[in-house]
């Protein structure tokens, strides 16, 4: 997965392959799907770096298969400098949303609650 920071073309003078369109993107890597947060039940991810730099790509933009939607991981407190178009730069974690629909994520999250209110009551039960 990965942000796509430049979509460019390069000039048919400098391409090599004629199956080759030239239309390639700049990507920067987040890492693979490796913790599932279980309050949300959403999969987290971060910046792929080496040496201490973010990993970064030129690929084909046939190479792309879709967009997805990224949430950062706030934390405690959202920065006051922070926008839209600066949060995938500057926030550490993100939550991969698999839920598109913004209703979806509602009936998730109350689901969620209810089942975890469920769990909580019966090991108060269990308890007494």
């Amino acid at each position: 997965m990965g942000q796509i920071k430049l979509l460019f073309q390069l000039p048919k003078e400098i391409m090599t392959h004629s199956s080759s369109s030239g239309q390639l993107a700049y990507v920067e890597w987040f890492t693979p799907f490796q913790v599932r947060d279980k309050t949300v039940n959403m999969y987290t991810v971060s910046r792929s770096t080496r040496n201490r730099q973010w990993r970064a790509s030129v690929i084909p933009i046939t190479h792309i298969a879709r967009t997805c939607h990224l949430i950062p991981v706030w934390g405690r407190s959202i920065s006051r400098g922070m926008t839209g178009q600066s949060a995938l730069d500057r926030c550490e974690r993100f939550f991969v949303n698999p839920y598109v629909r913004h209703s979806d994520f509602v009936i998730f999250r109350l689901l969620v609650d209810r089942w975890l209110e469920e769990e909580n009551s019966e090991a108060r039960r269990t308890v007494q």
